[in-house]
């Protein structure tokens, strides 16, 4: 199988912070909403997924492009 394979960064355990930051207000604005039905959830979550980002235009940049993260 030819496979490319990327530089991974290497691992820090301090990187949490920011996600605990990021979701506890994400948790925050949750808290004790009533979403209704599964019906009017199933369509909100529709609109959600046409109004998704469009990726196709982006360039793709070939491998000896990428910088590794040194």
């Amino acid at each position: 199988m030819d496979m490319t394979t990327f530089p991974q960064p290497p691992y820090s355990s301090n990187t949490a912070s920011v996600d605990f930051f990021l979701f506890q207000r994400i948790k925050r604005s949750l808290n004790e909403t009533r979403h209704g039905k599964l019906e009017v959830v199933m369509e909100e979550h529709a609109l959600l997924d046409e109004r998704a980002v469009d990726t196709s235009a982006l360039p793709i940049l070939p491998p000896e492009k990428l910088h590794p993260f040194n």
